[in-house]
């Protein structure tokens, strides 16, 4: 475990972050990604989100035996399932016809898988080398997803608009993609200093 914390302390988990949401710019500038191909991404790592979050309640349960995440973990899966359910019709129905009907191609692919290693990483890195599951409560286990989420994808879904309103010229798509990157640097800082800080002003 020392050893996983010392592989946080250089700082892995934020620049492998950096690293796989550059990968969407890479899908605009050479593989001619449409303004529903970057926000299905975007859609698709809430579903990663909330597979780690999962994993949090189980490591929580494990390292803290708290067990009301026994009722609170499925009870999640059903609440954000449905959310992320109206969120990918909601997404369909306004960019989706713009699309084509194409198959996704194998760029997408993976940049999806990037997402989920770098959401892992942080797992490990932060929540799990750093002991953040020892700060953590029960009711931030249950906000924080639809915290990101929400702020997050309401900017990237009025961005989308305006991407669609200027024809989707791929100038447009890349600065949504650079903005995106910037408020998931904010989050990700944000969220794991208030957990580190509460862990240094409880030693």
């Amino acid at each position: 475990m020392l050893a996983v914390t010392r592989f946080g302390d250089a700082g892995i988990a934020l620049p492998a972050l950096v690293a796989v949401n550059l990968l969407p710019l890479c899908g605009v500038l050479f593989f001619n990604w449409s303004v529903y191909e970057v926000l299905l991404l975007y859609w698709s790592e809430n579903i990663i989100i909330g597979v780690f979050n999962l994993a949090r309640f189980w490591t929580v349960l494990r390292r803290r035996g708290d067990y009301s995440v026994l009722f609170l973990g499925p009870f999640f899966c059903v609440h954000y399932g449905g959310f992320a359910f109206g969120h990918l019709v909601f997404l369909r129905s306004l960019f989706g016809a713009d699309s084509g009907g194409g198959e996704l191609s194998g760029m997408f692919a993976a940049s999806f898988l990037a997402l989920l290693a770098s959401h892992a990483i942080s797992h490990v890195v932060n929540f799990i080398g750093r002991r953040e599951y020892a700060q953590v409560t029960t009711r931030e286990l249950m906000s924080a997803p639809y915290a990101r989420v929400v702020v997050l994808h309401l900017t990237v879904l009025f961005g989308g608009f305006a991407v669609n309103a200027l024809g989707q010229p791929w100038y447009a798509l890349a600065v949504l993609v650079l903005v995106k990157l910037g408020m998931d640097i904010v989050a990700h800082r944000r969220e794991h200093r208030r957990l580190q800080a509460r862990a240094g002003n409880s030693a």
